[in-house]
């Protein structure tokens, strides 16, 4: 399971789904951030952040929901 990437890699085959078409969402920055290793993109809530090894966050998009929604509108428009 997470932070193991082959989750992810289980999950896109799963899906049937490519990778650079995923966000993965959470607020783990070891255990959710770990998917953008496969190719999907991610965003770190920052709403009860967990960070227990404190990793430098600054490569990831992050925020709260207001934030995240704002991140998926940019995306959406970017992508056409």
């Amino acid at each position: 399971c997470k932070p193991n990437p082959e989750y992810y890699r289980e999950l896109l085959r799963r899906l049937e789904c490519p990778a650079e078409e995923c966000l993965m969402v959470g607020n783990d920055a070891k255990e959710d951030m770990i998917a953008q290793s496969v190719g999907m993109k991610v965003f770190l809530l920052t709403d009860c952040l967990i960070n227990r090894e404190e990793a430098d966050l600054s490569a990831f998009p992050q925020g709260g929901f207001d934030e995240l929604l704002d991140y998926i509108q940019r995306e959406n428009s970017a992508e056409g």
